[in-house]
């Protein structure tokens, strides 16, 4: 019921007919040729790389034995386990795990947790993908007053839900690309490069399309929005608010990640909040199992609350907006301010945009904004 109400709701195939009969001969090879590519990046590309992982190997779990022999067994740091298993950095990594005081149980949660945290080298195809098609998408509304039909935009993101977040798990994402890196830095990694390139890719989505890969391919974001589009509220919080939320939590992460504060190095801010460990059906703990729950009842009321209000990689890409390629253009000659574009904004966008903020709230470039206007000053471009 949800899903024929979202289709209404944007139109449907009604609104996709009269968008795509507009568009001119060459726009609709492109179109055709977008399709076909997404289609063949999905299925010629991923499948074969989806699995990619190593083969995990069955690990006996045997307390008379070191950090660094089941560090050496998970091919991570031995820093990297004794945080995961709530020890400080310096514990001695040689003496047997029951005299650390830790019991087979925490031993096993902890090989869970981190196992969990593999990437599949196949998903980053998706992420490209899904970008791609959400760029195609956006570059051909807004033309001639075409709308961007909701019933293609409910589809794509339904399809981001099921096939990067269930179907493929929780890593790689946006979110711990951020994470990662400052996490090798705190010598929890042995591959610093290895997770900068992980974040340059991200980034990289981002400035191509202005958080393209935010608003068209990222999970959990696209969860959030099909809750909000299903509750139809329009809540719109200050920017200040939400944005100066991030970057506390941000510094935060920073501070006790290398023990400024806490005066332990490796404790991770996000770890307990993480709402991509969804996709693994991995809440093992309570504080996951809330943070979850929060996130998904406030996207009742409010436009994507995790991204707005606590991812760090949603700060960095608002940094990165600055510089994208590819954004929602406003015609400041032709516009009036007449709110047209203001109303279908889910957050505080295009009002900061129309009235030129200088630090303007987050674009999500979602394209409720396209064919809204009637002096077509709005455009998805350079």
């Amino acid at each position: 019921m949800f899903f024929v109400r979202f289709l209404r709701k944007g139109s449907g195939v009604i609104s996709f007919g009269r968008w795509y009969g507009g568009l001119s001969p060459s726009e609709r090879k492109l179109q055709i040729f977008a399709g076909l590519l997404v289609l063949v990046s999905i299925i010629s590309l991923w499948i074969p790389w989806g699995d990619s992982s190593p083969r995990e190997v069955v690990i006996e779990i045997d307390c008379s034995r070191s950090l660094s022999h089941y560090a050496k067994i998970l091919q991570i740091p031995p820093k990297s386990l004794a945080r995961e298993l709530g020890k400080p950095l310096n514990v001695s990594k040689k003496k047997p795990l029951t005299e650390l005081a830790i019991s087979s149980k925490d031993l096993e949660e902890a090989i869970h947790h981190l196992r969990s945290h593999r990437s599949s080298s196949g998903k980053y195809f998706l992420y490209v993908a899904f970008s791609f098609w959400g760029f195609t998408l956006l570059r051909n509304s807004g033309k001639e007053g075409r709308a961007l039909p909701g019933g293609i935009r409910t589809t794509s993101l339904v399809l981001s839900v099921f096939i990067v977040g269930f179907l493929t798990g929780k890593s790689p994402n946006p979110m711990e690309s951020v994470v990662k890196v400052f996490k090798a830095f705190a010598g929890l990694y042995n591959d610093p490069l290895s997770k900068m390139g992980f974040f340059l890719f991200f980034g990289a989505l981002a400035i191509i399309g202005n958080k393209i890969v935010c608003g068209w391919a990222c999970p959990f974001g696209a969860l959030q929005e099909l809750i909000y589009r299903c509750s139809g509220k329009n809540r719109k919080v200050p920017f200040l608010l939400s944005n100066g939320m991030r970057v506390i939590l941000f510094i935060g992460m920073l501070l006790f990640l290398f023990g400024i504060v806490g005066g332990q190095k490796g404790f991770v801010l996000y770890h307990g909040i993480n709402p991509f460990n969804l996709f693994n059906f991995h809440l093992d703990s309570l504080s996951l199992k809330i943070a979850v729950v929060a996130y998904l009842l406030a996207s009742l009321f409010l436009y994507r609350p995790f991204c707005s209000f606590i991812c760090p990689f949603g700060l960095v890409s608002w940094g990165l907006e600055q510089c994208s390629l590819k954004k929602i253009i406003i015609d400041h000659k032709t516009c009036t301010a007449c709110r047209a574009c203001m109303n279908k904004c889910p957050n505080q966008a295009m009002e900061d945009r129309i009235k030129k903020a200088k630090l303007p709230c987050d674009c999500f470039s979602c394209g409720n904004c396209l064919g809204s206007c009637s002096f077509s000053s709005i455009r998805y471009g350079s």
